[in-house]
């Protein structure tokens, strides 16, 4: 039996393999996937909010159970509003897991009734960052092997 709803928050920027392996590991594990974008999570990012959600959207076109919701502020206070009581975290080796646990630690401190749940992406992806997707967009090089072929397409067009 599925559990009721997930929130997988993140920056996306753009959203790769690894977010989409995540993402499938999540809807195949929960009813609802809320795919969470922050729009002031202090990062200077690429692609707008806006352009953000686009990417995604093309990306999780045939996952049915998966919502995208933009959101102000703490991740924490978003899923106490919205009745979330899982936040999901991906890794794809020990210094991102160790990344992740520490702001585990935190949001558990901030909202002890939100557990976190940790998922690993498949191996094949572990060495997809957005951090280097970014600087290979920005470099004019070829980065279709790390993205949806729709988010490919869609960054290409506004290039």
């Amino acid at each position: 039996m599925k559990k009721n709803k997930i929130l997988y928050a993140g920056s996306f920027d753009p959203i790769t393999n690894g977010h989409m392996d995540i993402i499938n590991q999540l809807s195949d594990i929960f009813s609802k996937v809320i795919v969470g974008i922050p729009e002031d999570n202090g990062k200077k990012c690429l692609f707008s909010s806006e352009q953000r959600r686009l990417l995604i959207e093309a990306s999780i076109s045939k996952i049915k159970n998966i919502e995208i919701r933009e959101y102000q502020g703490l991740t924490t206070d978003f899923a106490k509003e919205e009745n979330i009581f899982y936040l999901a975290r991906g890794f794809r080796d020990a210094f991102d897991m160790t990344y992740e646990k520490q702001l585990a630690e935190m949001n558990s401190q901030l909202a002890p009734s939100v557990k976190t749940i940790f998922l690993q992406s498949n191996i094949l992806n572990n060495s997809i960052s957005s951090t280097l997707v970014r600087q290979i967009i920005q470099a004019r090089g070829n980065f279709a092997q790390f993205v949806h072929p729709k988010a490919y397409r869609l960054i290409q067009s506004w290039r």
